[in-house]
């Protein structure tokens, strides 16, 4: 995932989105955490095209992360085992080799840091398409 498939997982969340379509489950997830860091279509797009995120932005991914179980509240990312058991087999590598960052106490900036880890995986950038596909639907 050169991903947010968390990111924005969202975004490990949206890294979900890689191979197959965000279920109604992942989709209500996104949608409220969007509403409640006040982020639309544009601002998690940002991230997406490698240009500055706002912390709103940011927060999205901690957000996601933390609902689907991919970010624990002490800074633990454990992503792999969310694509194994959502059927995106092919993600669960690229997401064990990004959880190797460095702590921070700032989990916005930790979920941040790991969906621009994914990215930069996504060689073919399906990822990336993948993600606006999804995140056009919020």
């Amino acid at each position: 995932m050169k991903a947010f498939c968390v990111a924005l997982c969202v975004l490990l969340a949206l890294e979900a989105a890689w191979c197959h379509p965000a279920s109604e489950k992942e989709m209500e997830v996104l949608r409220k955490c969007a509403a409640e860091n006040s982020v639309k279509y544009d601002d998690l797009k940002a991230f997406l095209d490698d240009k500055d995120v706002t912390k709103d932005a940011k927060c999205f991914m901690k957000c996601t992360m933390l609902a689907f179980g991919t970010l624990s509240e002490d800074g633990t990312i454990q992503a792999d085992d969310h694509f194994k058991e959502s059927g995106h087999e092919e993600l669960a590598a690229i997401a064990a080799a990004c959880t190797k960052i460095e702590k921070n106490d700032d989990l916005c900036e930790l979920a941040h840091q790991h969906g621009l880890r994914m990215l930069k995986q996504d060689a073919d950038g399906k990822m990336k398409e993948h993600m606006l596909e999804t995140l056009e639907n919020l």
